[in-house]
């Protein structure tokens, strides 16, 4: 089980006196962290987890969270500027992405919004969110090898993992370093972020359904604006939207 101090070593000096706290088994990190907020803790502060008894994805629909087998956190920090709220989460897939890249050697794919997919399985989840005093939580769920049995919760999409079975020594703190790392570089150069992204978007090109704060609306998928909007080709024009989640149709 990773601890604080194994965390906090592999990162950069910047962030070394960063508050960390770790969990062999909690609800859910976004709401350990909520509750932190609540209470008076400030941003940031960094909460990891072994294993949730309450994942919780977008739309509130559950997260698969099993021991040993996933990595589970969730980043708070403070308020950010209104121009930054919309690339946060574009920010988090792709410090994800290149994360597991470094320590995996395994490549994915980011399906806007918040999904990260190997041959259109969903690996890992990221679920941002701001509370009432601005206060940003950056939650993500990653499944890293087989847990040996089928989750007991709704899905939105096929699970599958990063790796075809657990690895011999725990990788975990060192993926989770090299994600917070790279999350908190992108953060403080933010024109990088979306050319970042597009190269490694999942379906451009590909007809989707978009669906979720709407009507569903059908298209073909064309890329990405500066903001991190979808930009999607109907029947009736390019259009961009910033809310919603995409299926292949």
């Amino acid at each position: 089980m990773f601890t604080p101090d194994t965390l906090r070593a592999l990162l950069p000096a910047a962030l070394q006196t960063l508050p960390i706290e770790t969990f062999t088994t909690t609800t859910s990190t976004n709401a350990v962290a909520a509750t932190r907020v609540t209470g008076g803790q400030k941003a940031p502060f960094w909460l990891l987890a072994n294993a949730q008894t309450n994942g919780v994805g977008r739309l509130g629909k559950a997260f698969f969270s099993p021991a040993q087998t996933g990595l589970y956190m969730t980043y708070a920090l403070p308020a950010v500027a209104a121009p930054l709220l919309s690339l946060l989460t574009p920010a988090a897939g792709v410090a994800l992405q290149q994360a597991i890249a470094q320590q995996l050697q395994v490549t994915t794919q980011i399906k806007w919004v918040n999904d990260l997919l190997i041959a259109n399985q969903k690996v890992a989840g990221i679920l941002a969110s701001r509370l009432a005093d601005g206060t940003i939580l950056i939650g993500i769920g990653i499944n890293i090898a087989p847990a040996g049995y089928r989750p007991d919760v709704a899905i939105d999409l096929p699970v599958g993992t990063l790796l075809s079975a657990q690895p011999r020594s725990d990788i975990r703190p060192a993926l989770a370093a090299a994600w917070l790392s790279r999350f908190t570089a992108l953060l403080a150069a933010p024109e990088t972020i979306m050319p970042q992204y597009r190269p490694v978007a999942a379906w451009i090109g590909q007809t989707v359904r978009l669906s979720g704060a709407h009507e569903p609306v059908d298209g073909v998928l064309q890329g990405f604006a500066d903001d991190g909007s979808l930009i999607l080709r109907t029947a009736s024009g390019l259009h961009q939207y910033n809310t919603g989640s995409i299926r292949l149709h």
